[in-house]
């Protein structure tokens, strides 16, 4: 047209900065902004808002901004594309800023545009009382009607936690859609309110509106909260019929949803069907096979992931290194380490303490405390080197590290206080485990059953078993490792047929023997010098009693 000596008019450069738009065409759409001021188009509304939302859609927004700003008029549609942009590429508190602009200063009354547009950035703030008073505007204006705005409130609401206005935004609606539904449920299981989600997901079908791919990606996780497995495969069956199955957002719903209810190959069979993937898709399969046990192919699957030109992220690494911790394999963690710091996301605190507990599960502490070290730290970082300290000949840096989680202000939990207790335990530390028992007795930490076992297993390894037995017969719901450790006490003291009468009494109170139960009743039988002689019939009551329920297991 150009070439051809043909002048453009302000109806070309709409059409054609829309296109540079649509194609992401930014030193197109650049040039073609020059060729405006150059030809003194830049005065034109149309055309200024043209280049507003040619700089929106791009993504340059300190260029829309000073665009908006030279503009010598300005329209409503003006303020609505810039307050889009914000809203669209996260700016949220530059977009609330300008809507208040637009509302106290411009002239101009929002309309539903600028509503819509402006109540999504309360959402993603979960400023509550700017949507409220939006939501009055809207009754005000009489636009409390639209289907489109009331879906916005409805999600407004549900992500500021209100499910009351939620609720009863969709209830007064006369008229309803997919979207309508979809946001109700999205809000409800947003809350963790799984039944109530579901239950809208059933309505929405008894009145005949059909799902679509956001209805089936957001109900599908309420599903696996509510571990209706079999729901979910009918589910996956009505993707399969409406053609929505490869949908990426569906298929990764999928995946997580298999991986949950423990079918790993069927989890499978959804990824490699998926003709489109994205970093949460091979996430979720890294996931899925590091849940399931399946730990090499959760790392053989990050490698893949690379090779297939998949760009990592955090949730990558954390996914796979707990697997590379539980089967001790250090190399690939090494890998997993090298990877993490090459792409920026050492520093993630996540990933830095999945770093940290898989060095110390593959009993390299020294390369455990040194990521600890230059990393940002959390209780769970303490905790993790408590805990592994607590198992080594180095027991007192476990203390060190609880003492520092006091003065640096941390909150230490029932984590941090069984591993302290542990280290006592190994360093026969009496005063110290005394001293910490008072701190977790005015925490009122004291009878949680993890807490309690660790105190048994201290003051037995110490030789205080009163104390021990004190505590043993506090514990209102005794489980299999409350028992072990009192049996084991006991018969260490040489006490057997205390120890038997303990062994008797789990099975009288409902627990259940583990292998741990056995070895603690033969290690009694061991210290009261009767297994070898066989001379005591109490000891081949024992024995007898432990080779039958060996030819139970058997059978």
């Amino acid at each position: 047209m150009v070439r051809n000596g043909i002048r453009p008019d302000d109806h070309t450069f709409p059409f054609v900065l829309k296109a540079c738009a649509d194609n992401l065409n930014v030193q197109k759409g650049m040039e073609i902004h020059g060729c405006v001021f150059k030809l003194g188009f830049d005065f034109d509304v149309f055309v200024g808002n043209t280049l507003l939302l040619f700089y929106g859609n791009t993504g340059y927004l300190s260029d829309a901004k000073k665009v908006f700003d030279e503009m010598l008029e300005r329209d409503v549609v003006s303020w609505n594309t810039l307050l889009g942009a914000f809203s669209v590429n996260g700016f949220y508190l530059k977009a609330l800023d300008l809507f208040y602009e637009m509302n106290l200063r411009s002239g101009f009354r929002p309309n539903m545009v600028t509503v819509v547009s402006v109540l999504p950035v309360c959402a993603a703030l979960e400023d509550e009382v700017v949507a409220s008073e939006i939501h009055c505007y809207v009754v005000k204006i009489g636009l409390d009607s639209q289907v489109t705005l009331c879906n916005a409130l409805v999600d407004v609401y549900g992500k500021c936690g209100n499910l009351k206005s939620s609720r009863r935004v969709f209830d007064e609606m006369m008229e309803r859609n997919e979207v309508s539904w979809n946001a109700i449920i999205t809000s409800l299981a947003y809350m963790e309110h799984n039944k109530d989600a579901l239950e809208a997901f059933r309505l929405m079908i008894n009145e005949e509106v059909k799902p679509n791919s956001v209805t089936i990606a957001s109900i599908l996780p309420v599903l696996v909260e509510l571990e209706h497995f079999d729901l979910g495969k009918e589910i996956h069956g009505f993707s399969l019929r409406f053609g929505i199955e490869s949908d990426v957002f569906i298929s990764n719903s999928l995946i997580d949803m298999y991986a949950k209810s423990g079918h790993s190959t069927q989890a499978s069979v959804v990824f490699h069907l998926m003709t489109e993937k994205n970093v949460v898709s091979w996430n979720a399969m890294v996931a899925n096979f590091a849940q399931n046990r399946f730990e090499l192919a959760a790392i053989e699957l990050v490698r893949q992931m690379q090779t297939d030109g998949a760009i990592p992220n955090p949730v990558t690494f954390t996914n796979a290194l707990p697997a590379c911790a539980r089967m001790g394999f250090l190399r690939p963690g090494k890998e997993i380490h090298a990877r993490a710091f090459r792409m920026g996301c050492y520093f993630d605190q996540f990933v830095s303490n999945a770093l940290t507990d898989m060095y110390a599960k593959c009993g390299f502490l020294n390369l455990a405390r040194n990521v600890f070290n230059i990393s940002l730290r959390d209780e769970v970082s303490y905790n993790i080197l408590i805990v592994g300290y607590s198992q080594t000949t180095n027991s007192s840096e476990s203390l060190s590290l609880f003492l520092e989680m006091g003065l640096v202000g941390m909150e230490r939990d029932v984590v941090s206080y069984m591993g302290v207790i542990a280290a006592c335990a190994s360093l026969v530390a009496l005063k110290q485990g005394e001293e910490i028992h008072a701190l977790v007795v005015r925490k009122n930490l004291h009878m949680h059953i993890f807490i309690a076992n660790s105190l048994l297993d201290f003051y037995t390894k110490c030789g205080k078993i009163d104390l021990a037995c004190k505590i043993f017969y506090r514990i209102s719901e005794k489980d299999a490792a409350s028992w072990n450790t009192i049996i084991l006490g006991v018969g260490m003291l040489g006490e057997l047929e205390a120890a038997i009468n303990l062994f008797e009494a789990m099975r009288e109170d409902g627990v259940e023997y583990d292998s741990v139960s056995y070895i603690a009743v033969l290690s009694a039988c061991s210290h009261g010098g009767l297994v070898e002689k066989g001379k005591k019939y109490s000891a081949c009551r024992i024995m007898i009693k432990l080779l039958e329920t060996a030819i139970q297991f058997e059978d």
